[in-house]
């Protein structure tokens, strides 16, 4: 059969586009991926759609406006029903209340990360401070002696990147221990024995990395720069300080970067904070 004189019930590419709207690449590109085709193409090379193509686009533009997939359509409509057309609005409903949630649990955390970042730190720099505290949880991160500079990079991104089941650790400040034996000897090297990061009662977290850092009297120090420029110093502010107020040291030695590399690019304008338990002797 000729179709080179189409009849009238029949639009042309561009009339079809013209009515939803749409490009007459979209019409190539739906024939092109099986979404759908025009009913013939003259000799000419003009693409011409039947009444059905007409229903069928309607679906598909009605659909695409929700955000469905192409392949959901394509699938409905080979194969389509009014129950069919209610699991597919479930479906999307389901896929958008998660979006919402995920949408939502970041603004969460923008706000979390404002706030903090918002807050000037309206503390003395290398004066030791007392400091009563309520107990606090934290994930522990244990680092093996044996850890070489790069493993021990990739076990702290882990440990950050894994706060809370996210990746969104900017929210989150990491620090890392040192046990008192070799913090207060000052020697120069600090062998690391975990990484660490305060977390809330809700977090859900393996026992043996959750830490219940206990109550009572810590001795801490707001200092600018990196440790290892600055431990000398550090080291004897606090021992004059535990000294003087006839106190002992109870626990490891925390070391919290407050601010880093993602606010300055030059190292003495990092801002951390060491922090200890002690008690009265």
């Amino acid at each position: 059969m000729s179709y080179d004189n189409p009849k009238d019930g029949y639009f042309t590419a561009g009339e079809l586009a013209n009515l939803f709207g749409i490009s007459k690449q979209t019409l190539l590109y739906y024939d092109k991926i099986d979404l759908l085709s025009p009913d013939y193409i003259c000799e000419k090379g003009y693409r011409h759609y039947a009444i059905q193509q007409y229903l069928d686009l309607e679906i598909i533009v009605n659909l695409r406006s929700f955000n469905m997939s192409i392949a959901d359509i394509r699938a409905y409509l080979r194969q389509r029903s009014k129950k069919d057309f209610m699991l597919m609005l479930k479906q999307k409903q389901m896929e958008c209340e998660a979006i919402i949630q995920e949408n939502l649990s970041i603004i969460k955390s923008l706000d979390t990360i404002y706030q903090n970042v918002e807050k000037d730190l309206e503390v003395p720099f290398n004066k030791p401070l007392l400091n009563y505290y309520e107990e606090r949880l934290m994930k522990v991160t244990p680092v093996d002696n044996k850890d070489d500079g790069k493993d021990r990079i990739i076990l702290f991104t882990k440990h950050a990147q894994n706060n809370f089941h996210t990746s969104r650790s900017l929210e989150k400040h990491v620090g890392w221990v040192i046990s008192p034996e070799d913090f207060f000897v000052e020697k120069g090297y600090f062998p690391t024995k975990a990484f660490f990061s305060f977390i809330s009662t809700k977090h859900k977290l393996r026992s043996k990395r959750r830490k219940t850092l206990p109550a009572g009297d810590y001795l801490e120090i707001y200092f600018k720069g990196t440790y290892y420029k600055n431990f000398s110093s550090l080291v004897m502010l606090i021992n004059n300080y535990i000294e003087e107020n006839g106190l002992e040291v109870v626990s490891d030695v925390y070391i919290l970067t407050i601010e880093n590399h993602l606010f300055y690019n030059e190292t003495d304008e990092y801002i951390n904070k060491i922090f200890l338990k002690v008690r009265k002797k």
